[in-house]
């Protein structure tokens, strides 16, 4: 019978400091929202956006439902005698806060996209497949493989690359920008 009341008393105590906790992390939570918005909006064309829309609109609607849980609670809560149990509890208002805690969290902490390096494409080089003779040209009906050459064969130690892509050592050839 006294535990009751004693858990009634706590939440009605811790109450107010858990709400105005809930309300601050709301608060700061929609000051974020604001800013990232801003900053995606206005990002130059080279640049890709920091934050996707589709994370700003989750932000968005968990700000959004966790203000109006909060006041449809706090609505309800008013309307209890203390002796009533409570509505607004302390242990989902720390839940509340520590979710949306996380989310700005998780998109502060969140890297900034790079810009992709590219390879060059070379539009006159031929395809590794195209270099193969078709077994329709040779004269026997057997099928040939072509030989190698001296220009095929790559040094001792060294891989050759094949066509079309760069190798580490080949950073000064020009790149075509998109």
């Amino acid at each position: 019978m006294e535990r009751p009341i004693s858990t009634r008393l706590d939440e009605a105590r811790r109450r107010p400091e858990a709400i105005a906790k809930l309300e601050a992390s709301i608060k700061k939570a929609r000051g974020f929202a604001t800013v990232i918005k801003a900053a995606t909006t206005v990002t130059p064309d080279d640049k890709p956006p920091h934050y996707t829309t589709e994370e700003i609109a989750e932000l968005e609607r968990i700000i959004t439902e966790h203000a109006d849980w909060l006041s449809e609670k706090q609505k309800l809560q008013d309307a209890k005698q203390i002796f009533d149990d409570p509505v607004l509890r302390i242990g989902e208002m720390d839940s509340k806060t520590r979710r949306l805690d996380d989310e700005v969290t998780k998109l502060t902490n969140k890297r900034p996209p790079t810009k992709r390096k590219l390879k060059p494409v070379v539009s006159g080089e031929a395809k590794v497949d195209d270099e193969l003779p078709s077994s329709s040209s040779t004269a026997s009906g057997s099928e040939s493989t072509p030989s190698a050459s001296a220009d095929d064969a790559a040094p001792t130690g060294e891989s050759k690359a094949p066509v079309g892509q760069e190798t580490e050592t080949n950073e000064e050839a020009p790149r075509d920008e998109l």
